[in-house]
């Protein structure tokens, strides 16, 4: 049975960067669903079904289970309609051994994000607007985990080096059997 760690936290609180880390120093299978999306030509034909993640993290996920056991799913599940699709269709077949929480200050994560773009006021509206869906949709879902202890919190406000030093020691102690 695959593993898998849900990586959850505010938009530009590092989440993708510390999965890209975690893939390249312990082999792990990251899925990003935003790259999913955008990149896999596949997939174009069923995107509308993409927005809610349904057969697309079935999908992905019955294709990796075969070839490596531990998954990083990026940013999944952001609202309470995707954890309850998980729970009913996928959960099952997968061990959840944890959620990462990248918690970072959301003044912080909106700066991070307006470094991303131009500084215009539409940028500012737009990261913002991304900041409030996940106040509104996605820390309910991190509130969902705790209450099941399964939420290992780190503090996203350091350098992306110092975070992922602390991400290692929560992997190190929270995953079972995990191989290096």
């Amino acid at each position: 049975m695959s593993k898998i760690v849900f990586v959850l936290g505010p938009p530009a609180s590092g989440k993708t960067r510390q999965c890209s880390f975690l893939e390249d120093y312990f082999g792990f299978v990251h899925i990003t669903l935003s790259e999913l999306t955008e990149e896999n030509k596949l997939l174009k034909p069923i995107k509308e079904l993409m927005n809610s993640a349904r057969k697309l993290i079935t999908f992905e996920l019955s294709d990796v289970r075969a070839t490596r056991k531990f998954i990083i799913l990026d940013g999944y599940p952001e609202t309470m309609k995707q954890l309850e699709y998980w729970e009913k269709s996928v959960a099952q077949n997968i061990d959840l051994q944890m959620v990462l929480f990248l918690d970072c200050p959301l003044q912080k994560c909106l700066l991070r994000g307006l470094e991303r773009q131009s500084f215009s006021r539409k940028d500012v509206d737009e990261v913002q607007q991304k900041i409030d869906y996940y106040v509104k949709n996605t820390l309910p879902v991190i509130e969902h985990f705790r209450t099941m202890n399964l939420v290992r919190q780190i503090n996203g406000d350091m350098t992306c080096e110092k975070v992922f030093v602390e991400v290692q020691k929560v992997f190190r102690i929270g995953v079972k059997d995990m191989r290096f």
